[in-house]
């Protein structure tokens, strides 16, 4: 750290022809989403995964009726 260490610090003031401005600039959505490189094919494959696991979690009670209703009752038969 020493070898890094100068001892020297630097104060900078505002000259007389400085002039504050405050800017505000709203940022929209649509320019922060197009600002993001690959953010529309990455939404996109979240979207699809989403809709392929959405799809699984609503067919899973079809299938456990269909094992319930028609595969145990034919092997209980020989009980």
């Amino acid at each position: 750290m020493s070898r890094y260490f100068t001892g020297v610090a630097l104060e900078v003031w505002p000259g007389s022809e400085f002039q504050s401005e405050t800017l505000q600039t709203r940022i929209s959505l649509r320019s922060l989403i197009n600002s993001i490189y690959g953010i529309k094919r990455t939404l996109a494959k979240i979207f699809c995964l989403s809709v392929v696991i959405e799809a699984i979690n609503l067919l899973m009670p079809v299938g456990t009726q269909l094992v319930m209703d028609h595969a145990i009752p034919a092997g209980t038969e020989g009980y």
